[in-house]
């Protein structure tokens, strides 16, 4: 045999070299490496804490090919997203079959599925994935919901951008699908639209949210809300703080901002009792509630004596949403 071509004795090395030498191989090619052999894949899967803070997106967009999208920052629910994005490790591959003329096919729901569980059961330690992104596919939605709800209790992240969206599609997905974190949202179902299930998680951000009620604020118990293009009222928002208030509901909230045509955070400000307070006043209870455009605002207290600011926008400054409150921390009772 010629010696140029002579291959490499890579499962005779000792594991230590192994290690070194398979950290150094993309993931995709290791998917592929151990897809040739399953003593390759064994031995690759028995080392896969090498890759514990590697990070998986499931993209699936469109007609395309479904992907996975990696970056070796794992997500924290933090808004740092540049952490994330701009990470030069970040790598990216679509799923496609190829036609018998050599053109890229799309792979169908069931082995883009096939293929994400054999990927993440060889590579991500402890087999989850940390969020999953899905922008205007026309594939099987039910089957992806499905999968990732059997597979694992809950993601930290997830994003869902669907220009057309089934109501029951959608009802499913917060039935099954557990987030923890963070969920991004602009879906498109039909103007009747009901949500129907209960999710607790950090933090709402959607945008064309013409279809949020009111009862939607006591079924998504969050953190942090963020809604736009509402069809919301005053008098609604006006109703959520009296449930802030009584402590009814919004149990959790620290932050929430709302954008609508119809919201005006004076008048909303005049229907609820309340004290005014300069932005110096607002700083010095707390300063990181108090935005740059900010001139001072309207304080709202629980009886607990949990206070709410409602921020007051400066002449001639624009707000990033229409309305927005506030929660301060609890006061230290030994102060």
């Amino acid at each position: 045999m010629d010696p140029r071509k002579r291959r490499f004795p890579i499962l005779r090395v000792d594991n230590l070299v192994f290690r070194k030498i398979i950290s150094n191989i993309a993931p995709y090619d290791l998917v592929s490496f151990a897809q040739s052999s399953r003593r390759y894949q064994r031995v690759i899967k028995a080392n896969k804490s090498i890759f514990q803070h590697l990070n998986i997106a499931i993209i699936c967009h469109e007609n395309n090919p479904a992907g996975l999208e990696l970056s070796f920052i794992d997500y924290s629910g933090e808004d740092d997203e540049s952490e994330h994005s701009d990470d030069e490790n970040d790598e990216n591959q679509d799923l496609h079959t190829k036609t018998e003329i050599g053109e890229k096919k799309p792979m169908s729901t069931e082995a883009s599925i096939l293929y994400f569980d054999f990927f993440v059961d060889l590579l991500i330690k402890d087999n989850i994935i940390s969020y999953v992104s899905i922008f205007d596919w026309t594939g099987d939605l039910i089957k992806i919901f499905d999968w990732i709800s059997t597979r694992q209790e809950s993601v930290k992240k997830f994003e869902l951008y669907m220009n057309h969206i089934k109501d029951s599609d959608l009802n499913h997905f917060f039935a099954i699908v557990k987030v923890t974190d963070k969920l991004e949202m602009n879906v498109l179902p039909s103007l009747e639209y009901r949500a129907q299930c209960y999710q607790q998680l950090d933090t709402i951000d959607c945008q064309n949210v013409f279809w949020w009620r009111l009862e939607h604020f006591l079924m998504f118990d969050c953190k942090k809300i963020m809604l736009e293009d509402t069809h919301l009222t005053n008098d609604n928002i006006v109703w959520l703080l009296e449930c802030w208030l009584d402590g009814s509901g919004l149990k959790i909230l620290k932050n929430m901002a709302i954008d609508g045509n119809n919201l005006n955070r004076s008048i909303i400000v005049s229907k609820v009792k309340h004290i005014l307070l300069d932005r110096k006043a607002i700083s010095a209870m707390s300063g990181s509630v108090i935005t740059e455009i900010a001139n001072g605002g309207a304080v709202i207290e629980r009886s607990d004596g949990v206070k709410a600011v409602i921020p007051f926008i400066q002449p001639g400054r624009v707000p990033i949403r229409q309305f927005e409150l506030y929660v301060l921390d609890k006061p230290n009772k030994h102060e």
